[in-house]
């Protein structure tokens, strides 16, 4: 399928851990921040970390889980005997741990710096990145070179729910890296995704996103320049949206460049993809594919991470054999429960185009079903433009806004709401 240079992996000895520890953690349970905790607290890095007493979700329960010393308070005397702190962007001055690191003289790092420090330099690493899809994109890919026995290291900004952590470093030579475009750190408003050093780059598309950091299309398209000016001359992009945007930012890239898609004008194309009762289908060359997932954007996903495989040396049969097993992430089209013929099920969307594939997956999934979508508003919906979109979604379906104290300077006034006398977010409902 791919022209371009086949990687070699060396599979030698197996690399130690560089991150030598204490390493405490401010903002522990963001879902960057609890994944890179698994991965050090795994490979035997003393970890500990704080965050807020009303953190909540996936990360919480997976720190539990992992038995990863946690707080969720902050204090001064926190980072006492760390060698190393990372804080997350969400903390700034007046946090009293980032109060005392300061003082202290402690070395602290962002999460991405982090991770370039100890675990990228001289590697091969695949950074998946665009506005949707990153986290299921590298996902699948970290699954299919692990059961290919090639012990990649990687990074995930979620849960999945086959049995594999969100993270691991450090890896046998290659990364799969989740990179996003939100800012570093406090002081540090460059995006994530410049600190990861990439040698092939998936881009799943590019939509106006994050109005905190973004004024218009410029400033997105800017972030992303920073990531493809990175790229070798004998990298690779890979592409799966065919948007003015995706094909801005492509054309900044300074190597090889292939679109994965469905229609004609894809170099690399998907074909007879079908919605079945149990999961997806489609054909990548000649090779089949068939994975326990729902929605044609997960077979657009699934083939650029079996691209991306093959490209460092992975037939396409082996990945189709193993993305046969793949389950997905956690908060993706998940069953919370059911109540007297009715099934409760949570999803992550908030751009209109991501509430449209919402509302085609379980119309596919459930045909002959009413489909009732409740929606909890998000800032970004606070995007020039993007309301007369949002209503035009909600108001082709049965649509209803889960108010929160957000919601009324997030959603268009079109949209039925109702107040929902709860804790506003389905991570909180019982797993």
């Amino acid at each position: 399928m791919i022209s371009g240079p086949i990687s070699t992996i060396d599979l030698g000895t197996p690399p130690s851990c560089s991150a030598a520890g204490p390493v405490h953690f401010v903002g522990i349970c963001g879902k960057g921040m609890s994944s890179l905790a698994v991965a050090l607290h795994r490979a035997g890095v003393p970890v500990t970390g704080s965050d807020e007493p009303l953190a909540y979700g996936e990360p919480v329960a997976l720190l539990q889980a992992e038995g990863v010393p946690h707080r969720l308070e902050f204090h001064p005397d926190h980072v006492i005997g760390a060698s190393k702190v990372v804080i997350s962007r969400q903390y700034s001055r007046g946090n009293p741990e980032v109060e005392a690191v300061l003082a202290a003289q402690i070395p602290y790092y962002s999460l991405p710096q982090f991770i370039l420090e100890h675990f990228l330099h001289g590697q091969k690493n695949v950074v998946v990145a665009g506005t949707k899809g990153k986290t299921t994109t590298t996902t699948m890919l970290a699954w299919i070179l692990e059961q290919e026995g090639l012990s990649p290291g990687y990074f995930i900004g979620g849960v999945p729910k086959n049995q594999m952590p969100p993270g691991r470093f450090p890896g046998r030579g290659l990364n799969v890296i989740e990179g996003d475009d939100y800012e570093t750190l406090f002081w540090d408003h460059s995006p994530k995704f410049a600190y990861y050093r990439p040698s092939t780059v998936l881009l799943t598309n590019v939509y106006p996103d994050h109005p905190e950091y973004h004024q218009g299309d410029g400033s997105s398209l800017n972030h992303f320049r920073t990531l493809m000016c990175q790229l070798p001359a004998n990298g690779l992009l890979l592409t799966g949206d065919n948007g003015p945007l995706s094909r801005q930012v492509a054309e900044m890239a300074p190597c090889m460049r292939q679109r994965v898609g469905f229609e004609e004008s894809a170099d690399i194309r998907i074909h007879d993809w079908n919605q079945e009762e149990d999961g997806i289908q489609f054909t990548l060359g000649n090779t089949k594919f068939f994975l326990p997932v729902t929605g044609r954007h997960n077979a657009l996903n699934a083939a650029m991470a079996a691209v991306a495989a093959e490209h460092h040396g992975v037939p396409l049969a082996h990945s189709a054999a193993h993305l046969s097993a793949f389950q997905g992430v956690q908060g993706r089209q998940d069953l919370v429960g059911s109540h007297r013929g009715i099934d409760l099920y949570r999803d992550l969307a908030y751009l209109p185009e991501s509430l449209l594939l919402v509302q085609e997956n379980f119309r596919l999934r459930f045909p002959d079903r009413r489909l009732v979508l409740l929606y909890q508003p998000f800032i970004v919906n606070g995007l020039p433009g993007k309301d007369s979109e949002l209503s035009a979604v909600m108001s082709s379906s049965t649509w209803y806004c889960w108010r929160t104290s957000l919601s009324r300077s997030c959603v268009p006034r079109s949209i039925p709401a109702f107040q929902i006398r709860c804790k506003p977010c389905f991570r909180h409902a019982p797993p």
